[in-house]
């Protein structure tokens, strides 16, 4: 399991707080291999409840809500992310091997490196017109 967790705001503020905590479980359990296996039980023990059926109702949920992809193979359950924490719809990537699915990672950081630079120059260009700032040195 990851050393952190990522919640979407839109989990995060919805008044189901189970669902935030289980999406964010099951992100963290995907950055290995790009999907997860865990059975409730887990889940239920990693994000503190004591009713696994609790857990069943919410990742239905997540999965008709489209944060989610559910296959079960032979009693296997695999889970995937399709919306990453930022909201957004990731395309699995699929591997004929085994058919995982890897979250392509090179879009989310060059989505984030272009919002800091935008972020930036909006922050210079305030600057400038409350006088904060030489001119010269806005590009």
């Amino acid at each position: 399991m990851g050393k952190y967790y990522r919640t979407p705001a839109e989990l995060f503020e919805s008044s189901d707080h189970t669902k935030g905590k289980i999406y964010s479980c099951i992100e963290s359990l995907c950055r290995n291999k790009g999907y997860c296996w865990a059975s409730n039980s887990f889940l239920a023990k990693k994000i503190g409840l004591k009713n696994p059926g609790n857990i069943s109702n919410s990742i239905q949920e997540l999965k008709r809500e489209g944060w989610i992809k559910i296959k079960i193979n032979e009693n296997k359950r695999k889970i995937w992310i399709l919306r990453d924490y930022y909201g957004r719809t990731i395309n699995p990537i699929q591997n004929n091997e085994d058919k995982t699915c890897e979250i392509p990672k090179d879009s989310i950081i060059k989505s984030n490196i272009k919002s800091t630079k935008e972020l930036n120059n909006r922050k210079r260009y305030n600057n400038i017109k409350k006088g904060l700032m030489d001119n010269s040195k806005f590009p």
